[in-house]
């Protein structure tokens, strides 16, 4: 990967130095409250039990527990989302824009597939950013060209190294993503709201930050030797402060006694380093207490865009979206609440006080238990006194909230699994009904997703493949393994083409279907489908015989095929079959024309559609489906 150094004008670097330190000193006074309310997110998702649950006011031994309405939101919502984009064996579908990209589509989504698979694993990334997505409601993708060397150990148990040049996708936890108060779009070519500058938190070892001040290929070029022999000393104060990281360890009650590391700055800016006055993109490594500059470069990635990208839950008119945590956050303080109270009700109502005569011989404090004797003189009598009476009117209060909350949320019992509150003669028809109705909110966030942050960095994935590939054939030779001699050549002349032509090449968008109906009602659904259409394709064949039109028989036969196929596909899946091809017939293989003479593997019909030609042999091998209607009618019964 290409290293260039910025080239500093006069006093540049100095003013550089000045107003970026300006800059993060006051967007980080801008975020205190976003750290504290991604702090109570945290908080109010765990809903622990704090100490024994009891509290001293009202009175010693009050109820002091956390209705965890949050958790019982997020938790469907977290598995659905996760199903539902994971579930397809193709986590990226690639679509060609042109007419001679169209068949070297479907190579390059197989080959796409596998490197995420083999390195870039999505589902690993998900399982942390999509808890960010739906509690706090804003996730932040990072995808860029990982390129390091690390020394292992080979077979003989030697140490060897190791180099690592490869895409990657990381989840940016949303505490450590830095975007000025004034900006709400990464882009800083957005038409509005483009922020300048955005940065990511990170954290070295003093071992580590060694290791990049000494830096060797690949690290060049390394952090400056002089600025970074300043910035080692902050090591032995500064403990690594981070709140929201230091509120998720006390959660998960492991938290480090001291944690002594680094703070540095990853900032892409837009930013003119010269007297020139032209901007340029730049990337800086910052550290903020010392205002240094310990690297500058400019932007390596040559699609010449910004490797984050953030993308909201539900979209707010900034740039943090609502998550599941502010939906719920007055729902669960006013249940919370009602629920501490029906427990203090419950035991002040089942509790008896004694009242005895003034000089009586009880102690105070004196402990009462079952079968206790009382000592009464002449004239005295004890009688009971109750603290509390039972109010079964708050249980109906908390019901209120809980479905209040469901309205705002769109978490509902039934998409939970919970049909206990439908009545038992309910039809099929209307809970699927209910549910479609249901669904429609987390289409639209599942949707967003899919075409926004996802889908874009599909296209980002393969511009960087084909950046590596210019100085690393490993990834050629890795197409041409994984897909075979044939598929494998059509992706590598995508990776020798242009980074800048892929976008007008492909169109990128996640495989996962936006429906969130319930599994089951999806399988009946499908089924349902299944019988319909085996009923209506014998039919429609039957009408094209009687009317004698062959075009017509090919284009019925040839739907009916398809048609089945893909329902069939799509009922594999609902079943969470991960590879539905092996399980159904390839309708391409046994509809190819016969091979020339003397064209053995790739045929020149093949290889001239993927490059946009014409197929070789004229009209009749251009359509190889003229070839076979009789045989496919006969395969699916029709005749």
């Amino acid at each position: 990967m290409a290293i260039e150094n910025v080239k500093w004008g006069k006093d540049r670097k100095e003013d550089f130095r000045a107003w970026m330190h300006f800059e993060m000193a006051q967007t980080e006074g801008d975020r205190q409250p976003l750290l504290l309310k991604w702090q109570n997110d945290i908080v109010q998702w765990r809903a622990r039990v704090v100490g024994d649950g009891v509290a001293d006011v009202p009175f010693v031994g009050a109820s002091d527990l956390e209705l965890p309405l949050t958790a019982m939101h997020v938790d469907p919502i977290y598995a659905d989302f996760m199903q539902t984009l994971h579930v397809p064996e193709d986590f990226w579908s690639t679509v060609g824009k042109r007419p001679d990209t169209v068949e070297i589509a479907k190579p390059t989504q197989e080959f796409l597939s596998r490197v995420e698979k083999n390195y870039i694993k999505m589902r690993r990334v998900n399982q942390k950013a999509m808890l960010d997505f739906i509690i706090h409601g804003t996730c932040v993708y990072k995808d860029h060209i990982l390129h390091d060397r690390r020394m292992v150990r080979d077979r003989t148990g030697a140490m060897v190294p190791v180099l690592r040049h490869q895409p990657v996708v990381q989840h940016i936890p949303i505490e450590q993503f830095i975007i000025p108060a004034r900006s709400y779009d990464i882009d800083p070519d957005a038409a509005n709201g483009a922020a300048q500058w955005v940065a990511q938190e990170f954290y070295l070892t003093k071992e580590q930050f060694a290791e990049r001040i000494n830096a060797e290929s690949p690290w060049l070029p390394a952090y400056d030797k002089d600025d970074a022999a300043k910035v080692m000393e902050w090591a032995e104060d500064n403990m690594g402060e981070n709140r929201v990281r230091e509120t998720i360890q006390s959660e998960d009650q492991y938290k480090p006694w001291r944690n002594r590391v680094i703070t540095l700055h990853e900032i892409h800016v837009r930013y003119a380093p010269d007297a020139t006055g032209l901007q340029q993109d730049l990337v800086i490594v910052w550290h903020q207490p010392s205002r240094t500059v310990l690297r500058a470069i400019a932007n390596p990635l040559l699609h010449g865009k910004r490797p984050f990208s953030g993308q909201p839950f539900l979209p707010g008119l900034g740039f943090y979206g609502l998550g599941i945590a502010d939906l719920d956050e007055w729902a669960q303080l006013a249940s919370t609440r009602v629920l501490n109270n029906v427990i203090d009700n419950t035991l002040l109502s089942n509790t008896i006080m004694i009242g005895a005569p003034q000089g009586m011989n009880i102690q105070p404090d004196e402990p009462i238990y079952p079968y206790k004797i009382w000592s009464l003189g002449p004239g005295e009598d004890l009688k009971a006194v109750q603290m509390g009476r039972s109010n079964p009117q708050a249980l109906s209060l908390l019901q209120v909230f809980g479905q209040w909350s469901e309205q705002r949320t769109g978490v509902s019992e039934l998409r939970q699994g919970d049909v206990s509150n439908v009545p038992s003669r309910t039809p099929a028809a209307t809970t699927l009904s209910i549910l479609a109705e249901g669904k429609k909110r987390f289409d639209m966030i599942l949707g967003n997703l899919k075409d926004g942050s996802l889908g874009e960095m599909g296209v980002r994935i393969l511009q960087n493949l084909v950046q590596i590939s210019q100085t690393d054939p490993r990834w050629k030779a890795f197409a041409v393994e994984a897909l075979g001699q044939v598929d494998g050549e059509k992706v590598v002349r995508v990776l020798e083409g242009p980074v800048h032509d892929i976008e007008a090449k492909f169109g990128m968008t996640v495989t996962a279907t936006s429906s969130q109906v319930n599994k089951e009602a999806e399988k009946q659904s499908l089924m349902f489908l299944a019988q319909t259409m085996g009923q209506f394709y014998p039919q429609q064949m039957q009408y094209a015989q009687m009317l004698g039109d062959q075009q017509l028989m090919l284009a019925t036969v040839t739907a009916a095929y398809n048609g089945t196929i893909e329902l069939q596909r799509r009922l594999l899946e609902s079943h969470d079959v991960q590879n539905p091809d092996q399980y159904l017939p390839n309708a391409q293989a046994g509809m190819q024309p016969p091979m020339q003479p003397g064209m053995p593997g790739d045929p020149a019909g093949a290889q001239g559609a993927a490059m946009g030609g014409a197929p070789a042999g004229g009209p009749q091998a251009a359509n190889p489906m003229a070839q076979a209607p009789e045989q496919m009618a006969a395969l699916l019964g029709l005749v």
